[in-house]
């Protein structure tokens, strides 16, 4: 991470709530400043940033961050444990 550690995720943890609370619009910001600002190679933020964009019609930017997700990430074989996502 670049920033400071409790920032980021604090940040990230505020993006989570803004999908809680079907605040698509909140959360795309707030997971792409967590992207650009913290931690890139975050699964669960493209995850996230994937969700959010799929709310806003925006399919084709929605899949690129979907293929960064977790579920991208164990096609690419990072090995990822799928699971551990999946039972949240």
């Amino acid at each position: 991470m670049t920033s400071s550690d409790a920032a980021c995720r604090s940040l990230y943890k505020i993006a989570e709530a803004s999908i809680c609370l079907m605040r698509y619009d909140v959360g795309k910001v707030l997971y792409e400043a967590y992207i650009n600002s913290c931690d890139g190679e975050n699964p669960g933020a493209w995850h996230g940033l994937a969700i959010c964009l799929e709310s806003a019609g925006r399919h084709e930017e929605a899949r690129r961050a979907y293929e960064r997700g977790p579920e991208g990430c164990e096609a690419k074989g990072r090995g990822l444990d799928i699971k551990l996502y999946q039972a949240q």
